[in-house]
């Protein structure tokens, strides 16, 4: 014994074809969610941009610590670069010497 034919070709058995939907106006509260979403969009950006304008600009931090940060580590540089003329003191004489300029009248001076 055999079963019929499913009713559509495409479809599987059991299955009816979907009925098209009329066309529905615009939905409640729609544009109170667009509202809500460009509040949102607007908030991200603008702390993101608050946080470069903070970066760039405050005295404390961000791009003056980095430079201060540079400044300080060229003038650790430079008290281990003595000239001649300069008084140092050698830190570690027997393995890797390490000069660091010091004052001439300080009892560091060697």
């Amino acid at each position: 014994m055999s079963t019929p034919p499913p009713q559509y070709q495409n479809q599987p058995y059991g299955y009816a074809q979907p009925q098209p939907q009329p066309p529905r106006g615009p939905q409640p509260g729609a544009a109170l969610r667009m509202v809500k979403a460009a509040l949102v969009v607007l908030a991200i950006f603008g702390g993101l941009g608050y946080y470069v304008w903070q970066y760039n600009t405050s005295p404390t931090g961000g791009k003056a610590k980095a430079e201060a940060s540079a400044s300080a580590a060229a003038a650790e540089a430079k008290t281990h670069d003595p000239e001649v003329g300069d008084c140092v003191k050698v830190a570690d004489p027997q393995g890797e010497p390490l000069p660091t300029v010091v004052d001439c009248g300080s009892s560091e001076a060697e």
